[in-house]
């Protein structure tokens, strides 16, 4: 009785729900934008002026990428620095 009833209302939340989504999306109209010659050109400068800034964008991050993994390197060393460095003092401090 329990699953009858569930299945039931499965079936109808499946039916409710295609005809309701069916009435809420709206059908795609045929309809086209013509944009005036200055809006278009208003438009394409933008366009150019927002290229710009991502080429720009894409230099600086470029740039900080090589920076940060001369950091690593850095780091890198200086922590074989400090190993060999503690090392030897633990090596020096056993030799006694």
């Amino acid at each position: 009785m329990c699953r009858r009833l569930l299945v039931l209302l499965l079936s109808l939340t499946l039916l409710f729900g295609g005809i309701l989504s069916s009435f809420a999306s709206p059908s795609p109209s045929d309809s086209s934008v013509v944009l005036s010659p200055a809006e278009a050109a208003s438009i394409r400068s933008a366009l150019e002026k927002s290229e710009a800034a991502l080429q720009a964008s894409n230099k600086e991050i470029e740039t900080q990428s090589t920076q940060i993994k001369l950091l690593w390197i850095f780091s890198g060393v200086m922590v074989g620095i400090d190993l060999g460095a503690v090392a030897l003092g633990l090596y020096e401090a056993l030799r006694k």
